[in-house]
């Protein structure tokens, strides 16, 4: 009664069907090497990234007359945040108090900016300043921003730094 019946597919279905399948795996091909290329150049540019952060930390505190803050390596950090933080071990220039530099992007009226806080081992934050800007801008950021999203992130730096609580 049931009868297995195998459907034969002609030679002008046979070649459509290939050429498709030939056509879809070349697309195919074409999108992981472009995503491949895509992961291979930030692979490569982690590195200069987080030394770029680290030289602007350095150059913030420096500003701020707190050269003698020696930043040393970059934190993995594992919270939500950490797209738009970073944070580096630091010592004293006595060389036993330990803090950490956190770096952490604001948005403000006149675009990102990133703003460096001094973390102690204890969980006390305190803010130091803005990179890459300077004089009446400087002024200005801080000035309208001071209340909100310093005091803000302020608070968050202990945990970005891995120190304290959510």
């Amino acid at each position: 009664m049931f009868e297995d019946e195998i459907e034969t597919v002609n030679a002008e279905r046979q070649i459509f069907y290939k050429t498709i399948l030939v056509k879809c795996g070349i697309f195919c091909g074409l999108i992981a090497a472009f995503f491949s290329v895509l992961i291979l150049f930030v692979m490569l540019g982690r590195n200069s990234w987080k030394a770029g952060l680290k030289r602007e930390a350095v150059q913030v505190l420096s500003e701020n007359g707190l050269e003698k803050i020696k930043v040393g390596d970059w934190i993995n950090s594992k919270t939500a945040v950490a797209v738009s933080a970073c944070s580096y071990k630091a010592v004293a220039e006595d060389g036993k108090t330990e803090m950490f530099v956190v770096l952490v992007r604001v948005p403000t009226l006149y675009g990102p900016v990133s703003a460096v806080y001094v973390c102690s081992a204890e969980g006390r934050a305190e803010f130091v300043g803005l990179a890459d800007v300077s004089g009446k801008t400087a002024e200005k950021i801080c000035g309208n921003s001071e209340n909100a999203q310093i005091e803000y992130w302020r608070k968050k730096v202990p945990v970005i730094a891995g120190i304290g609580d959510s």
